[in-house]
Order: C-alpha cells, then sequence, then structure tokens
C-alpha cells in the first residue's frame, strides 16, 4: 500500500473517531442533564447511582477515543514526515 492511500486511511479512522466522539459526548449531555433534573426535583438515589454509573461508563469510553484518536494523529503525523522527506530528496 502506497503512503498515499495509508495516509487517506488514517484520516477516514480519525473521522470515525471524532463521530464517535460527538456521539458519546451527546449522550454524556444528555445524561448529565436528566441527572441534573433528578437531583431538582429529588428523585430516588437508586436512579441518581444508575445515571453515575453510565456516566462513569461515558467518560471511560470518551478517554479511550481520544486516545485512540491521537495514535492515529501520531501515525498520520509520521507518515506525512515520511512523504515530506521523500519530496526533498
Amino acid at each position: 500500500m502506497c503512503i498515499t492511500e495509508k495516509i487517506e486511511k488514517i484520516q477516514l479512522e480519525m473521522n470515525h473517531y471524532s463521530d464517535k466522539l460527538k456521539h458519546v459526548e451527546t449522550q454524556q449531555k444528555k445524561l448529565q442533564k436528566e441527572r441534573s433534573m433528578q437531583s431538582k426535583f429529588g428523585h430516588k438515589q437508586k436512579d441518581m447511582s444508575e445515571i453515575d454509573k453510565q456516566l462513569k461508563h461515558i467518560l471511560s469510553e470518551k478517554r479511550e477515543i481520544i486516545h485512540q484518536k491521537k495514535k492515529f494523529a501520531d501515525k498520520l503525523q509520521k507518515l506525512m514526515d515520511k512523504t515530506a522527506k521523500k519530496q526533498t530528496m
């Protein structure tokens, strides 16, 4: 596979992770709003702990997505550096 194909593939992966991150952030905002409403109106502690568990899961998923996105950005940068070196030679 040539370098430009690798670059395109990595950019597609990064776009995929960006979309995934947006989705997770939307879920997080929704749950935070729901938790805020429940605490405001004094709902059961059991419901609140379930929301907290979901938020905790979403935060760990968000960290993983950001880590993967950074990994692909590093790969992309290495490939870009490689192509720049070849062009200067």
